[in-house]
């Protein structure tokens, strides 16, 4: 099999029954796997007008790669049209059959459920079929939605799960969608016309089948030999690069340069750089921090801001997942135990003593069965390679956990348990390199552009929680970045796949917000909720040292949602002039438009959302 695995798209219309919204749907499917066609992770062939000569020598020529074969056009139980004539069943079972990397088969014609027996008798494993005629305008809906949601790194049981809840959303009476489990024995079964959509599955692989979804990195390693340097300080991190870039394929755009037309490593001095400004900035801001002390010894200082990053990183994969624990029970899709509420509240004592892997994990076991899945279905690999015994990502936490218990206290073999500590945390964020395929961003405010004769657009005043394109986090000031077709929700934080597609993401407010968005100002300050005390909640800036931080160490940014606007300028204005200094009286300050009333609560909005997390979970 090549490196990039093949979805086959095919269409074929009729000139006196024409289907006029199937050049839509090719369109549509064309634009939803774009992005990872894009990152080379897929590679996607559409034929337009399908002949019999043209599907034979497309099987032919992709047999070892096609993973996805899709038809669009009239059809009915024993045939599919193409331009040139009828393609009989019993004959496309045996090509589609013969195919050693094909998942699914998605016949989006009328009727063709029909074709199901025979397809799973030739070995086909998984079938999306129709019972009766299919209307254009809801057969284009349902394929939309199904793409939109596989190349949003779903499942295909999930995909179809979500395709057929946004017919739900689109049509007041949608119809019924269902999941059948068949025996590859049984060479007939009843058509019944009361699901026009079925998703048939060999029982004997179900689960597998239903869980696979597309490739969402490279099969083959990106990073040549030689390119990474021998092991010093942050050498074990460096080794993340490789498992970054079969995530993300502009990583290692970043690590060469041409040099008179032929491509040459940049300096390996730079990778780290890269490292640090790929992944989110909850993640990179501590790596920065490391990277900052790269050139000491590995001392007790060194050994803390390990422990720091560890704790870090393993904060931000719980709340993206206890951010979906809310979302499935605003949505009453899951039922959560009693007790749910107390196991995630946090005091100042615990938060430093928590496992928050092991919270994850905890929380993945609530989350894996449910039908719209994880946002980030990553991380159920990642936990499941978690509770797999002796895996490297178990031991890795194994050994960073004791670590996290003790580092206060080493004094001996200090360089050992340093630079070990150093190749555990590598291993962690090797199985986090996921992240770097995210885009994780600050949205500030929403406005809309509706004017009459033009589509709706939404200008989002917003900016990438990542630093790669400076050193600073800034909000975008170029309109190609801020306006969009869909919108997310404002004063928020919120993780997306793909930022040209904002109405799906997953929303990590109040557990990470962007501090500046409170206070009106442009540069971007990531918070980490911390934990709460009498009903008064806690944060720290992520650009600092945990431990620092929640000792609260002058200029460590530990901020509360009962803090002031006048306990937050203690003496300065908003721009930073010491108000007994500028050359403005005091008066003219306060009546200045860019200072807010300094009784103001900056964070009360998100003491407001904590509040409703509660009460989700105990009502």
């Amino acid at each position: 099999m090549r490196t990039k695995p093949i979805i086959l798209t095919t269409f074929a219309n009729d000139k006196t029954a024409h289907l006029p919204l199937l050049e839509r749907e090719r369109e549509a499917i064309k634009h939803k796997l774009k992005l990872l066609e894009d990152r080379a992770f897929i590679e996607v062939k559409q034929v337009t007008r399908l002949t019999i000569q043209k599907l034979q020598k497309l099987l032919a020529e992709l047999r070892e790669d096609i993973v996805l074969f899709h038809y669009g056009g009239h059809a009915d139980s024993n045939l599919i049209q193409t331009e040139d004539g009828d393609a009989y069943g019993k004959g496309l079972a045996g090509l589609l059959g013969d195919l050693p990397q094909l998942k699914l088969v998605f016949l989006n014609g009328c009727s063709t459920e029909g074709q199901v027996a025979l397809l799973l008798a030739k070995g086909v494993k998984a079938i999306i079929a129709t019972s009766v005629p299919i209307e254009d305008k809801t057969a284009v809906a349902f394929s939309e939605a199904f793409y939109q949601a596989l190349a949003n790194k779903f499942s295909i049981r999930h995909a179809f799960e979500f395709a057929k809840n946004s017919l739900k959303t689109i049509f007041d009476n949608p119809p019924n969608i269902e999941i059948f489990r068949v025996a590859v024995k049984r060479k007939e079964h009843q058509i019944s016309e009361d699901c026009p959509w079925k998703f048939f599955v060999q029982e004997t692989d179900a689960d597998d089948l239903m869980a696979w979804q597309l490739p969402y990195y490279r099969q083959t390693p990106v990073v040549p030999a030689g390119f990474l340097p021998e092991m010093k300080a942050n050498g074990y991190i460096l080794l993340v690069l490789e498992e970054m870039c079969r995530y993300n394929k502009d990583i290692y755009t970043q690590m060469v340069e041409s040099n008179k037309g032929k491509e040459r490593k940049k300096d390996t001095s730079t990778y780290m750089d890269i490292i640090i400004h790929n992944f989110p900035w909850i993640i990179g801001s501590q790596l920065k921090l490391l990277h900052v002390l790269e050139h000491r010894k590995f001392n007790t200082t060194r050994l803390e801001h390990l422990v720091s990053t560890y704790i870090v990183t393993t904060q931000l994969l719980y709340f993206i997942l206890l951010s979906n624990c809310w979302d499935m029970r605003q949505k009453k899709v899951i039922k959560f135990p009693k007790n749910f509420l107390q196991l995630h509240q946090f005091t100042k004592e615990s938060v430093l003593t928590t496992d928050f892997l092991q919270k994850t994990v905890e929380l993945y076991d609530l989350l894996k069965d449910a039908t719209q899945g994880c946002y980030v279905p990553e991380m159920y690999g990642l936990c499941e390679e978690f509770l797999t015994a002796d895996s490297s990502l178990q031991k890795a936490h194994q050994y960073l956990e004791t670590i996290r218990k003790q580092f206060r206290t080493v004094d001996a073999d200090l360089e050992t348990i340093a630079i070990n500590t150093e190749k555990a945390l590598s291993i962690l964020l090797r199985k986090v390199a996921f992240l770097t395929n995210y885009k994780m961003l600050t949205v500030r405010g929403i406005q809309i552009d509706n004017p009459r004769s033009q589509k709706l657009e939404y200008e989002l005043e917003m900016g990438e929680l990542n630093a790669t394109k400076s050193e600073s986090l800034r909000l975008y000031e170029d309109p190609e970045f801020r306006r969009k077709d869909d919108y997310a929700q404002s004063k928020s934080v919120v993780l997306v796949a793909n930022d040209q597609e904002m109405g799906h993401f997953i929303n990590l407010s109040p557990f990470i917000i962007d501090y500046h968005t409170f206070l009106e100002e442009e540069n971007l300050e990531p918070h980490l909720y911390a934990y709460e005390d009498n009903r008064t909640y806690y944060y720290y800036a992520v650009k600092h040292n945990i431990f620092r931080s929640l000792e609260n160490e002058k200029g460590t940014g530990l901020v509360h949602t009962k803090l002031k606007v006048k306990d937050h300028d203690n003496g300065t204005d908003r721009k930073g002039n010491n108000l007994l200094t500028a050359t403005l009286d005091f008066e003219e300050l306060k009546e200045a438009t860019y200072l807010p009333e300094n009784e103001t609560t900056i964070l009360s909005l998100m003491e407001e959302q904590f509040e409703r997390f509660k009460t989700d979970f105990l009502s």
